[in-house]
């Protein structure tokens, strides 16, 4: 990890945002898209629909690629009172989208404030404080990890792909979702993590991605 191309990403990341117009920031409209994120994770269009949305409760989102040595999957912060959400797109998964942008929603609602006008998050081998922490519980909460592993713990030791199928019907939720979250318990092999996945970039419009550093 290098602090210096961290913050050099990150000042990147603010130059950016100034370029993007969303209304006055809504946190009670935010707390209300952020309770049904699982619905637009299975919708049609469901990522541009969640984006076009988040900017109706004033936060600015984009894609900034990943900076070599930072290791950052996203962002959130504060240009002067408004929200910024930033993923890097690292993995390019469908699950590792949501569940940035899930953790990211919850800084902007429980942290960022005059005190903490910014976090840079690497989700995957960050050492976790008290608000990193908070942040992934809460997204988990969203995204139903707990539901998805009472669901499925029956069948763990036979899964197939129709388990998987009906868990997300059942829960609402992608099935990309689920297998991420499989994986991270390590109740499957990380080499299954491209079931039901695509390249998550191709799915973002392309006004809200930065092409380059």
């Amino acid at each position: 990890f290098n602090a210096s191309y961290a913050l050099t990403w990150y000042q990147k990341a603010i130059l950016e945002a100034t370029n993007y117009r969303v209304g006055e920031y809504n946190k009670k409209e935010l707390e209300s898209l952020y309770n049904r994120i699982n619905e637009y994770t299975i919708k049609e269009n469901g990522i541009e629909s969640f984006i076009e949305h988040l900017a109706q409760t004033g936060v600015i989102f984009f894609v900034l690629p990943h900076l070599q040595k930072t290791y950052l999957d996203g962002a959130a912060f504060l240009l002067d009172k408004t929200p910024v959400i930033v993923y890097t797109g690292r993995y390019k998964r469908i699950d590792n989208f949501w569940f940035t942008v899930a953790h990211e929603i919850a800084h902007v609602l429980m942290h960022l404030n005059a005190d903490i006008p910014f976090v840079l998050d690497n989700l995957k081998n960050g050492d976790f404080n008290d608000i990193e922490t908070e942040a992934n519980e809460i997204a988990a909460d969203k995204l139903k990890h707990n539901e998805i592993i009472a669901y499925l713990e029956p069948s763990l030791h036979y899964l197939t792909t129709l388990n998987i199928e009906d868990c997300a019907n059942k829960l609402e939720i992608h099935p990309a979702i689920i297998i991420g979250k499989l994986a991270h318990e390590k109740k499957i092999s990380y080499r299954h993590q491209n079931l039901f996945n695509e390249n998550v970039l191709g799915l973002i419009p392309s006004q809200n991605q930065i092409n380059s550093l």
